[in-house]
């Protein structure tokens, strides 16, 4: 006896359509999942962007702060320093005003020059001893120790005897007797024996008449001692490279 063939079994088709509508489901909701991650990440970097600038504004803003005081200090400096430059100009000024009174003196150059020439002259006639050198300057013919002056006091109270030969030379002439010693230990007291040994010698050259004669003390390097001759009216200055010193 034949048994009957079982018939194939069919998903029905409300089977098929809920499958379909699940993996529909699990489609959208996996879809769903990967926007929400990638706006998750798109947020995150949003943000990371955010920060950064925010960082670089903050250091741009405190860049711009440095800078800013950088400037108003800077600023302030020049400030300053164009106070002091208009001070020293207004000193100068000033100073240049004060000093128009000189610009006779500058007048009086040409004069003092041939008045000095004149007395150069004058003392290359005279009978100097071979060992007193004779220099001129600007302003005053200077006599000088040279070479084979004598030694110690003889020496001083040779130079000083110089004294009634150099007033002889011009009568409107004034004469400085200079007494020097380099710097050192009791410098100014040899200074002064040195000046006080050659006014005693000119006095006793001129037999009291000194009126003419003006005595310098000075400390300074140079020769022990000398002799300058100024025209009349002619202010008396001290070595350019020499300046007296005073206890």
């Amino acid at each position: 006896m034949e048994t009957p063939a079982s018939p194939k079994l069919r998903p029905s088709r409300d089977r098929i359509i809920a499958v379909a509508m699940v993996t529909l489901a699990a489609l959208l909701a996996s879809g769903w999942i990967m926007r929400e991650r990638q706006w998750a990440t798109d947020l995150a970097e949003s943000r990371e962007d955010l920060r950064q600038t925010l960082h670089r504004l903050q250091t741009l803003s405190a860049s711009t702060d440095q800078i800013r005081s950088a400037y108003i200090q800077r600023k302030a400096e020049l400030e300053n320093t164009r106070k002091k430059l208009e001070s020293a100009t207004a000193r100068t000024q000033e100073d240049s005003r004060g000093k128009t009174p000189s610009s006779g003196v500058a007048t009086e150059k040409p004069k003092d020059i041939a008045a000095v020439a004149s007395l150069m002259e004058k003392i290359s006639q005279a009978k100097l001893p071979a060992w007193a050198a004779v220099e001129k300057s600007p302003t005053a013919v200077r006599v000088l120790p040279g070479v084979g002056v004598p030694a110690g006091n003889e020496g001083f109270s040779a130079f000083g005897s110089l004294a009634s030969l150099l007033t002889g030379l011009d009568s409107t002439s004034m004469l400085e007797l200079i007494g020097r010693a380099e710097p050192g230990n009791d410098a100014w007291e040899t200074a002064q024996e040195r000046a006080h040994r050659l006014l005693s010698s000119a006095e006793k050259s001129l037999k009291g008449q000194t009126g003419r004669i003006r005595l310098r003390i000075e400390v300074v390097k140079g020769p022990r001692m000398e002799w300058r001759i100024l025209p009349a009216d002619a202010t008396p200055s001290a070595n350019p490279e020499a300046k007296p010193t005073h206890k």
